[in-house]
C-alpha cells in the first residue's frame, strides 16, 4: 500500500575524530568486550522513548545481539524500557540473526518466548544468509521473517532469486508469519518482492536511514514511495 508500518532503529557512533562510524566497524569489538550489553540497553530505551512520540499504529524494531540475549536480566531490561516509555509491547519488535540461534539455541528460545508472551514481536533478520535453516522457523517463536537482501537484489532478473523468495514467503505465511523483503533499492525490486509474496519491504527506495528528528518528514513524504498497484488483465 505504500504506508509506513514501522521504523527500525539503526545505530551509528558519532565519533569526535572519526566522524560517523558504522556498526560494522564497532559492534564486533563491543560484543567481544561485553560493552554491547550497555550499548544495547541504551538503544532499547532510546528506541522505545522515540516510539512513544509516534502514532500508536507504528512499531519500532530493535536489533539484539546474542551477547545481550545471554546476559542476565535482559528480559527485565526490556520490561523496564517498555514501562518507562509507556508504549504497548506489541509496538516493539526485536530482531535476531541466525547467529543467536546457533550460539545458544535453548536459552535464546526461552528468552524469545518470554518476550513474546509479553506481547513483544520477534523477527528473524537476514534470513537466507549464514547458517540458514528452515528448522529455525519451526523451533523459534517468530512473527516475521526478513528475507536477506542478496535474494531481493536479483529478484527482478534472476528466476532463482524469485523462486527462493516465493518459497520462503509461502512457507512463512503457512506458519502464520509476515514476510519482509530487505534492501529494496529500485522499483523493479519493489514490484518483484510484492509479486513474490512479500507484504512488507524496507530499503533506500522506501526510506533512507536518517536521524530520529527527521522521521516525521519521512512520513510526510511517504506517498512518493507508494507501492505500484498490480492489475491483472
Amino acid at each position: 500500500s505504500g504506508q509506513i508500518t514501522g521504523v527500525e532503529a539503526l545505530l551509528r557512533w558519532d565519533h569526535p575524530e572519526l566522524g560517523t562510524v558504522m556498526p560494522t566497524d564497532f559492534i564486533e569489538d563491543a560484543e567481544d568486550s561485553g560493552e554491547i550489553v550497555a550499548v544495547g540497553e541504551w538503544v532499547m530505551r532510546q528506541a522505545c522513548h522515540e516510539a512513544a512520540l509516534w502514532e500508536s499504529r507504528l512499531f519500532v524494531s530493535v536489533n539484539v545481539s546474542p551477547v545481550q540475549i545471554e546476559a542476565p536480566g535482559f528480559v527485565d531490561m526490556v520490561v523496564s524500557a517498555l514501562a518507562e516509555s509507556g508504549i504497548n509491547p506489541v509496538r516493539l519488535e526485536i530482531e535476531v540473526t541466525e547467529t543467536a540461534l546457533v550460539r545458544n539455541g535453548a536459552l535464546t528460545s526461552l528468552v524469545l518466548r518470554q518476550l513474546r508472551a509479553m506481547g513483544v514481536r520477534i523477527a528473524l533478520d537476514d534470513f537466507g544468509a549464514g547458517h540458514a535453516s528452515f528448522a529455525y522457523l519451526l523451533n523459534f517463536p517468530f512473527d516475521k521473517v526478513k528475507v536477506d537482501r542478496q535474494f531481493v537484489s536479483g529478484i527482478a532478473y534472476r528466476p532463482e532469486s524469485r523462486a527462493i523468495v516465493e518459497a520462503v514467503a509461502t512457507l512463512a505465511h503457512k506458519l502464520g508469519m509476515e514476510v519482509l523483503a530487505e534492501g529494496i533499492e529500485d522499483v523493479d525490486q519493489l514490484i518483484g518482492a510484492k509479486l513474490a509474496g512479500c507484504e512488507l519491504g524496507q530499503g533506500h527506495l522506501l526510506g533512507e536511514p536518517r536521524a530520529a528528528a527527521d522521521h516525521y518528514q519521512l512520513r510526510r513524504n511517504a506517498s512518493a514511495c507508494a507501492a505500484p498497484q498490480m492489475i491483472a488483465a
